[in-house]
């Protein structure tokens, strides 16, 4: 390896972290936080590539990694069940 060898990529990784936010938003507001997250993932991943920072590959990984994660955490912790709750009451 000569100088270029970050695998995954934190830029996207931290970008996708974003998630964990927009799923604890209000559900009207939920869907179009999503969206947002994957869209600034995606241009983040874009300009790392770009840059010639990373590959393809350390993008994609990134987001494997961090978005089953986000999305385990969020129904490990009953967050899911609890916004659902609060908006029957």
């Amino acid at each position: 390896c000569g100088d270029n060898c970050s695998f995954p990529s934190g830029h996207v990784a931290a970008a996708a972290w974003w998630l964990a936010i927009a799923l604890i938003l209000p559900k009207p507001l939920r869907k179009l936080g999503i969206m947002l997250v994957f869209v600034m993932a995606g241009v983040v991943a874009y300009t790392r590539i770009a840059m010639g920072a990373h590959f393809l590959s350390d993008t994609l990984f990134s987001l494997i990694i961090v978005v089953p994660l986000v999305l385990y955490m969020w129904r490990k912790f009953g967050l899911d069940k609890d916004q659902d709750n609060e908006e029957k009451a």
